[in-house]
């Protein structure tokens, strides 16, 4: 992960903390299923959850060996680094949701040109 990544995770997790939640520990099979979603979405120019090449995000995350009961994911692109991307994602009731949903304990994120997704799970 790069730092920016890294950084993402981080201020995701301060988010929590100031909304009562645990941190959410990066997990390196989410970390690698966020990849290969950033670097399909930069690749074909597409973006949306669903791809015709990596199917939906909980049959990728599955094929990446993650094991979850609850499952999510955060796309953007255009936001630049961590903090913007993170404050757009605090912007939008959908993406906050996800931030905040209680039940997830892990997540990964990976930035390819400028494509983030960010994949949690619990």
């Amino acid at each position: 992960m790069s730092q920016d990544e890294i950084d993402a995770v981080r201020i995701v997790n301060e988010m929590r903390a100031r909304g009562g939640l645990g941190a959410l520990a990066i997990d390196p099979r989410l970390t690698a299923a966020a990849r290969a979603k950033a670097a399909d979405l930069s690749a074909s120019g597409r973006f949306a959850h669903n791809s015709p090449t990596l199917g939906d995000p909980f049959s990728l995350m599955r094929s990446f060996g993650v094991r979850y009961g609850y499952a999510g994911e955060n796309l953007a692109r255009g936001c630049g680094g961590a903090y913007s991307v993170c404050a757009a994602w605090a912007a939008s009731p959908e993406h906050f949701a996800n931030i905040m949903f209680p039940k997830y304990s892990a997540a990964g994120a990976a930035n390819v040109d400028g494509v983030w997704c960010m994949m949690f799970a619990g």
